[in-house]
């Protein structure tokens, strides 16, 4: 059928709708007539957006075209709009194409629209539109804000007021997990989608985020997440901060127990497995302290964590080694010998004899000598350490500890001799021993550095010897401790620290009542501790345990009724005060005493971090001010006695501190040239003068004097050495933790002039406390049952144990 003013041709419709947003079409319908063909699509359409309407046709033949609603009224009659809806909008017409919009489409617009052509018979094409709503914002709930470990929470995602059901997937950081949906049909085919998730948390699941996705035609990347909050139960680790390697008898143990849970272990307590504690051990918060080992001490110590969760712990296990120790007449115990027979199944073993032992010994000496002989030839430059010791036959001994830094850029620290002196007193007879030690040992030519303690013998010994002295700096700090505790208003406090430790310490009752006291107060069971001069730390030690025991110490002596008074809430405060003082000297004391790293370099960073400590503030009572003050004049007038050259240089020369900080700025540059002359040779130092008036032929000497002379090679020289400071200076800092022989090791090729100045300066240890431990190890083999031991076996011993004993690798 044709229409009056239109022509008749082939007719091809296609029908489509396109969004403003992301939407998807539906299957194209094609309807074919007499060679014609007629096409629709399918279209979904989020509410509330614009739809566009497009019927196409080919071959037109002048048939009118026309868009029909679900209700088959005409919306457009060719490019005429006989319906009342202007949301309706002709985009385009043409005789191929008629293109209509629907803007703010509703629920109320779905259905089938039809395409109409008028041929004969006419030709229809329908595209069902469906209109989408998508959910509002997901609503995620979990039953529970924060969860234990192993407890099971529940989450619950909301997809709310959605057309079609929307689909809800879940995922546990990467993880996909499966919940269980419900789905409520609400009006119009309108859906409410709820799932929910239940899973089991793990203390790994603290952080993790569980995110709700919203899987919907109408919406891309639609999710929700929420962080699981999970506590659990602590994670322990007993860690060892000292020794490295074996415990041997003599030595220290400290531990350190890290406790890591959530919420935070609020209690860690130490206790050994089956066995009472050692009397002596110090508790402080989470580090164990047992100083002087010995075997009664093994066993298993326990490191107990806990929270609100629960708790755990961690177990070390304490065996002390007791090398060459042993009385040399334990081979002609009888009872040891039935043991082993017994043991063996030999009942013909005889021991071998004490000559036997003592000449595996000497040998043994001897070879271990030749290697550490050899070992010291390597070397470049050596620094000692000495110091005397008197034995419990009342017999004086010069111990001697040799440290160097070897071509790779390892420390190396071990003994040279402790052997007996008759004239111990005398300054001439002890630059004598030195002198002897060094010839001994074939390094008299290598030695850089002595260090002895400010005793007035050692000091003008040192003058007399042909290398620098670097006096104790662990020494002069505790006797700056000293002196600053007289006369600053603590000294009536300790006085009463002591009566109280001593009513305890001499009776035996006393010590019992006040431990029953400890255990009702739910503390650890612990011995108080008297302070000796002589013993750095002790007075410190002291202070922190009455503090620790006030609760205990106090029932105990009222019930006692004692004529020995606790301290009243004053002198507590007084005694926590100074234990805030001495705290920082102990930890200062302890870093300087090492000697498997360097501590030479670190000597002026940390006198200068002790004058910060100790400067005065408003808040502080009279009596702290006193000590202040007096502390920092003290250590100021100690610190100017020292070998300030020395220190200044090696904390340049340590990438830690080559800023050079712990200076005033005035004096950097002086520190710098100081260093500039040690590279062109004229160090002021003593073995470096020696050196070059001495050993150089007349001769060579004369033809150096012409080469100095020279203006234009010293001026070249100068030059290449100021730009070899300047490399240095331009290098980045090393981090504190970070090792300055490694550092070195790593750039000697760059720093080539600077390295053996390195290799010299930081190898001199800040402290005699080589010389100290040394004497430790002698008195547990000088006993009373061995006070007749010669010196030369009781170098032999005390030597073999010491090298044995040093970690090598």
């Amino acid at each position: 059928m044709a229409i009056s003013g239109l022509g008749t041709h082939s007719i091809s419709l296609f029908f489509y709708v396109i969004f403003a947003t992301f939407l998807h079409k539906g299957a194209a319908q094609t309807i074919s007539a007499q060679g014609q063909n007629l096409v629709t699509n399918n279209v979904s359409v989020v509410e509330g957006e614009t739809a566009i309407i497009s019927c196409r046709v080919k071959n037109n033949d002048d048939s009118v075209i026309q868009l029909l609603n679900p209700n088959r009224q005409t919306i457009y009659f060719r490019d005429v709009r006989p319906l009342k809806d202007s949301r309706f909008q002709l985009v385009n017409f043409s005789d191929n194409e008629l293109l209509v919009s629907l803007s703010n489409v509703s629920l109320s617009d779905e259905g089938r629209y039809v395409c109409q052509l008028y041929t004969d018979p006419p030709q229809e094409a329908y595209a069902d539109i469906t209109v989408l709503v998508p959910p509002g914002n997901p609503i995620l709930e979990s039953r529970e804000e924060i969860v234990s470990e192993g407890n099971e929470t529940e989450i619950t995602c909301t997809a709310m007021g959605s057309k079609p059901a929307s689909t809800i997937k879940w995922m546990k950081g990467d993880q996909p997990l499966q919940g269980e949906a419900t789905v409520e049909e609400l009006y119009d085919r309108m859906f409410t989608v709820t799932s929910r998730l239940r899973l089991t948390v793990s203390k790994e699941d603290d952080g993790v985020a569980v995110i709700c996705i919203i899987d919907h035609p109408a919406v891309k990347d639609f999710q929700a997440q929420k962080y699981l909050e999970v506590q659990y139960k602590p994670e322990v680790q007993i860690v060892v901060e000292f020794p490295e390697g074996l415990t041997r008898e003599g030595e220290n143990l400290e531990l350190t127990c890290k406790a890591k849970g959530k919420p935070q272990p609020h209690q860690i307590n130490w206790l050994k497995v089956d066995d009472d504690f050692p009397s002596h051990a110090v508790i402080t918060g989470s580090d164990l302290f047992i100083e002087n080992l010995n075997k009664s001490y093994n066993g298993t110590y326990r490191c107990v964590a806990s929270n609100l969760v629960g708790e755990a712990y961690d177990d070390y296990i304490l065996y002390v080694y007791a090398k060459n120790c042993r009385p040399i007449n334990i081979v002609d115990d009888d009872g040891l010998r039935d043991i082993i027979r017994t043991a063996s199944g030999d009942a013909s073993y005889n021991m071998p004899s004490r000559g036997t032992i003592m000449s595996k010994i000497h040998t043994l000496y001897d070879d271990e000598k030749a290697r550490r002989m050899n070992t010291l030839q390597q070397a470049t430059h050596i620094a000692l350490t000495g110091d005397h010791w008197t034995s419990v036959s009342n017999d004086n001994y010069l111990g001697i500890t040799a440290h160097f830094v070897d071509k790779e850029w390892k420390l190396h620290s071990f003994a040279l001799t402790v052997s007996k002196t008759e004239e111990r007193q005398y300054t001439e007879a002890c630059a004598d021993h030195f002198l002897d030690v060094a010839r001994e040992w074939k390094i008299e030519d290598k030695l850089s550095t002595l260090g002895t303690d400010s005793a007035r013998n050692m000091v003008a010994a040192a003058r007399l010897l042909p290398f620098e002295h670097l006096p104790c700096t662990a020494h002069i700090l505790q006797r700056t401790v000293t002196v600053s505790i007289h006369g600053s208003g603590f000294e009536s406090v300790l006085a009463k620290c002591r009566k109280i430790v001593g009513h305890f310490k001499h009776s035996p009752s006393n010590a019992h009542e006040l431990m029953e006291q400890q255990v009702a107060c739910g503390q650890k069971q612990e011995s108080l501790v008297q302070d000796v001069t002589t013993r750095w730390n002790s007075t410190l030690e002291m202070a922190k345990r009455i503090q620790r025991n006030k609760s205990p110490l106090t029932t105990t002596l009222a019930q006692q009724k004692s004529n020995v008074a606790m301290l009243t809430t004053q002198e507590l405060a007084k005694l926590q005060k100074l234990e805030e003082l001495l705290e920082p000297c102990r930890y200062v004391t302890e870093l300087l005493g090492g000697e498997q790293y360097i501590s030479c370099s670190v000597v002026l960073p940390a006198l200068c971090h002790l004058f910060k400590i100790m400067e005065s503030t408003e808040d502080d009572p009279a009596y702290v001010v006193k000590f202040k003050n007096d502390f920092t004049s003290d250590l100021s007038k100690r610190k100017d006695s020292t070998n300030l050259t020395w220190l200044k240089i090696a904390t340049a020369i340590d990438p830690r501190f080559k800023d050079l900080k712990c200076l005033p700025k005035d004096e950097r540059n002086e520190v710098w040239a100081s260093l500039s002359k040690l590279l062109m040779g004229q160090s002021p130092g003593k073995q470096e003068s020696k050196e070059t008036t001495d050993q150089q032929p007349p001769k060579k000497r004369r033809i150096s004097v012409l080469l100095v002379s020279s203006d234009s090679e010293s001026d070249e020289e100068e030059e290449s050495i100021e730009q070899c400071l300047n490399r240095y200076k331009a290098e980045p800092k090393l981090h504190m933790e970070g090792c300055p022989l490694q550092w070195w090791k790593k750039r000697e090729a760059t720093h080539a002039r600077l390295a053996p100045i390195a290799c010299k300066y930081l190898s001199t240890p800040a402290t005699t406390v080589p010389c100290e431990r040394l004497f430790s190890l002698s008195g547990h083999i000088i006993q009373k049952k061995r006070a007749t031991l010669s010196p030369d076996n009781v170098n032999r011993l005390v030597c073999l144990s010491n090298w044995l004993n040093v970690k090598e690798d």
